[in-house]
């Protein structure tokens, strides 16, 4: 959780502020996740998420690059709370979309589409998860999977290029060559 933690606020995910008048505070709290490789190990991780039953149907979204488009304060996670100096309840006012919030998904893909047309791209008119871009023998593909990329490049180097663009405009991790992918 330190990590997770530390990663939204090197993202700017929120900041700190005592909830005006008159405003509701969304309920927060941590999304825990085993995932299984192709390899057979395993991987946990903990998320701090805003609680979906008051923010949406239940669906649960993520994309944490993202802007905000409306103003939304969040109840800070158990056991990472932090009070005023005079000791009152402090709460996470957004910057950034969170995980559980119903609008995170198309605040994402819409700041990932302008970023990847900016680059040269084109959106697929049958499937608007696959982005490509060419030129010459040069190709690259680009598909969108909920919060992840599948990178396929003619070669090591355009993808690296790629790679490098892409983290310097988001925090993102590369988790390598893919062994196996499902929807």
């Amino acid at each position: 959780m330190d990590n997770e933690m530390k990663a939204l606020e090197e993202n700017d995910t929120f900041k700190f502020v005592k909830l005006p008048d008159g405003k509701n505070v969304v309920g927060g709290k941590w999304v825990y996740t085993i995932k299984d490789s192709a390899q057979g190990t395993k991987s946990f991780k903990a998320s701090s998420s805003a609680k979906p039953d008051s923010t949406s149907d239940g669906c649960q979204f993520a994309y944490l690059n993202a802007d905000i488009d409306t103003e939304i304060f969040v109840r800070q996670p158990e056991g990472y709370e932090v009070m005023s100096e005079d000791g009152e309840e402090l709460v996470w006012k957004l910057q950034k979309s969170l995980y559980g919030l119903k609008q995170s998904g198309r605040n994402w893909n819409q700041l990932l589409h302008e970023h990847l047309t900016s680059e040269g791209f084109q959106r697929n008119p049958a499937d608007h998860c696959l982005y490509h871009r060419g030129v010459g023998d040069q190709d690259i593909y680009v598909l969108v999977w909920v919060d992840d990329l599948v990178i396929a490049a003619s070669n090591e180097t355009l993808m690296s290029e790629f790679k490098d663009c892409m983290k310097i405009k988001f925090k993102m991790k590369d988790l390598l060559e893919i062994s196996y992918f499902w929807a």
